[in-house]
């Protein structure tokens, strides 16, 4: 089973665990020009969940400023145990919190009817062989929140080791970024025949291989519209399809034929 849709009260374990900690989270925002990407953390909630509790979000792109109100339409996505949660909901406060007697800006959602859960690995992921590398360019968007290039004050440049339409592996950079799990970085991908993909992807894990140094497993959130991420996922299908291709193409080449000296 890939993907359910359950009502609130089947899916308030996974939810819940989402929320007893501070961790990050995506959400998309309706705007008057259409759907925005941002990043946020998740706070911890109280005993019982009547609300969801999130640091005011960060544009993933576009401009910086993000003039949220209260009955705001909001997507959210949240890691719980081996799942991604995703349900809509609405913004139902916009207040602060006290840290360290610093006031903090934060929203509070709407608790859902219902929540729809995906297994994390749910698509279908190919190798990228070294015969036929995929260069990729990555950077840290929280350090200018827009995807102009630019602006960017370090782009790495590295392979993509594994890829999927919902996320991939990348290594052998150019240096060491300084990402840990749960950073939100940009990247651009440049396959041939297919033209660029400009994507937004969340870092979940990071992973040291000796003299291959370190790699990144990544998970797509999007681009920075709606209309942009449709078309940067039949992209990767395209370049998923072309790169298994070619590795079963090349796999039965090698296979000798039966009676062959």
């Amino acid at each position: 089973m890939f993907r359910e849709t359950l009502p609130f009260a089947k899916a308030a374990e996974f939810v819940e665990w989402a929320c007893r900690r501070i961790r990050p989270a995506s959400l998309a925002v309706q705007m008057e020009d259409g759907w925005r990407h941002c990043s946020t953390r998740r706070l911890p909630g109280g005993a019982e969940l009547t609300s969801i509790r999130a640091l005011y979000p960060t544009p993933l792109g576009g401009p910086r400023t993000l003039d949220l109100r209260e009955g705001q339409q909001a997507g959210v996505k949240l890691l719980a145990l081996d799942r991604h949660v995703m349900f809509m909901s609405r913004i139902v406060k916009i207040g602060q919190c006290y840290r360290k007697d610093q006031p903090i800006p934060i929203i509070e959602l709407a608790v859902p009817a219902e929540v729809v859960c995906v297994n994390k690995r749910r698509f279908f992921r190919v190798t990228i062989p070294k015969e036929k590398p995929l260069p990729i360019r990555l950077w840290d968007t929280s350090m200018r929140n827009s995807l102009n290039e630019a602006e960017a004050p370090r782009i790495f440049i590295g392979s993509v080791l594994d890829l999927s339409i919902g996320g991939g592996q990348v290594g052998r950079l150019d240096g060491v970024p300084d990402w840990d799990v749960g950073t939100h970085i940009g990247l651009r991908m440049e396959p041939m025949d297919f033209g660029s993909i400009l994507l937004i992807a969340e870092v979940r894990r990071c992973l040291d291989k000796g003299e291959q140094g370190r790699s990144y497993g990544l998970s797509f959130i999007g681009a920075e519209t709606l209309q942009k991420t449709i078309a940067a996922q039949d992209k990767l299908a395209n370049v998923v399809n072309r790169y298994q291709r070619w590795l079963l193409e090349n796999r039965v080449a090698s296979v000798p034929r039966v009676g062959s000296a």
